[in-house]
């Protein structure tokens, strides 16, 4: 027999083994869980959660290829580009006759202005796949250096491809590209969308090739054909946008109201757009009917509240309007378009003194704001003050060359005032 006190000391020393010996968890049983996290995170639309769990499995096991693909694709839903395109690297790596792992590094590299290593991980594919539309599409991006299919469309879209907004945009969007470099990614994305005629992917990068080229008037029939494809938010947000600048509004307003509705995460663009041609041709209660639409949350700064505004003003409803100035204003005192906007309801409703001192502080909020000159001079001609009329229009004009149509009020300003020169000048012009 045993002494109990030896008895006793051995059952405590198993009972605290027993932990260290038995109750480790299983690496792969860890993996597991992780992974079943991440696709559970990913169903519920938690990306960057579901890169975190992806991320614990990947700690346990760094060789798991097709789970680095998952890591890569949370990261990029998240908006994580650099970790995606490392991970997706990593993968194509560990899975090197994997066509779709090293298809993925290739379009994440890219995204990363790798245009090089992109451009070389393409060709291989081509020669497995020649004439895949999805690699040609990748290779003619990349080639003729940008980072992705769409890029130019969404940093210039808004700009119709055309005016200095445009030429500025396009002198910022990529690398420096060679005219054989030029014409071999032209080349090559043409047969892309020849390979795949319906593909609106193939077509927007053709597209997106021509604006980046400062060629954007040579795609009005491909603008106009992927548009038609159907409700796709970039496409018809795009086509709107080109066929407004070009005046051919009816196309236009058609197809930013099919962007508008194609998908209501990314409508408040495309209804802005709209909003804002509406009050410039007024159609005042078309453009409210867009900015009612637009969630009040969006309404960061005020810019939903003042085009409000601006179409209460136009549709003279100053009672509204006042409202809707005085709840810009109590949130954003020095807001240059709401103390703008004070000045020219003011005015219309006979308080021409109080016009002129309301447009005085939305000059001194913006200097440069050619809005708040042109209220400020509206007021001061209201006041026969017909020399700083003159002398805030003239400025209103330096500041905004494309207010032409103040030309015509510039040369009676200039005539009334003894500014002969300046009157023949001006009138010339206009």
């Amino acid at each position: 027999m045993f002494p109990k006190a030896l008895v006793f000391g051995v059952f405590l020393l198993a009972a605290g083994l027993a932990p260290a010996c038995g109750g480790a968890e299983d690496p792969q049983a860890l993996k597991a869980a992780a992974v079943q996290s991440g696709d559970e995170l990913i169903a519920a639309e938690q990306f960057a959660s579901a890169a975190t769990a992806y991320g614990r499995g990947v700690a346990i096991d760094p060789n798991d290829g097709p789970l680095r693909v998952k890591l890569a694709k949370a990261h990029e839903r998240a908006g994580q580009w650099t970790q995606a395109a490392n991970q997706a690297m990593r993968a194509a790596d560990l899975l090197p006759t994997d066509f779709e792992a090293r298809f993925l590094a290739a379009r994440l590299i890219l995204g990363q202005s790798r245009f090089d290593d992109s451009l070389a991980m393409t060709t291989d594919l081509l020669r497995e796949r020649p004439g895949d539309p999805d690699l040609l599409v990748l290779w003619g991006t990349a080639n003729a250096k940008l980072i992705n299919s769409t890029w130019a469309l969404y940093r210039l879209g808004a700009t119709g491809g055309r005016g200095p907004k445009y030429d500025e945009g396009c002198t910022t969007l990529r690398p420096q590209v060679g005219p054989e470099a030029e014409r071999e990614s032209e080349a090559v994305l043409r047969d892309a969308v020849t390979a795949a005629p319906t593909s609106i992917d193939a077509t927007l990068a053709l597209i997106n090739f021509l604006w980046a080229a400062r060629r954007a008037d040579e795609s009005a029939e491909l603008v106009q054909r992927a548009a038609d494809r159907g409700p796709h938010g970039l496409a018809n947000e795009v086509a709107g946008h080109f066929f407004l600048v070009r005046g051919q509004h009816a196309l236009g307003e058609k197809y930013l109201e099919i962007a508008a509705d194609a998908n209501a995460s990314y409508s408040r663009a495309p209804r802005l757009a709209l909003a804002d041609h509406y009050l410039a041709t007024g159609r005042f209660e078309d453009a409210r009917r867009h900015l009612d639409k637009i969630p009040a949350s969006d309404d960061e700064g005020g810019v939903i509240a003042v085009r409000k505004i601006d179409a209460e003003l136009g549709l003279g409803r100053y009672d509204n309007a006042a409202l809707l100035i005085d709840a810009v204003l109590g949130r954003y005192p020095t807001q240059r378009r709401g103390l703008t906007q004070r000045s020219q309801l003011l005015l219309k409703t006979g308080k021409a003194a109080d016009a002129v001192v309301a447009a005085r502080k939305a000059v001194a909020a913006d200097l440069a704001f050619a809005e708040a000159r042109v209220a400020l001079a509206a007021a001061l001609a209201a006041e026969d003050d017909t020399d700083g009329a003159f002398i805030e229009y003239s400025e209103a004009l330096r500041l905004d060359p494309t207010r032409r149509p103040l030309i015509p009020t510039l040369a009676r300003l200039a005539l009334e005032t003894s500014r002969n020169r300046q009157a023949e000048m001006f009138a010339r012009q206009a």
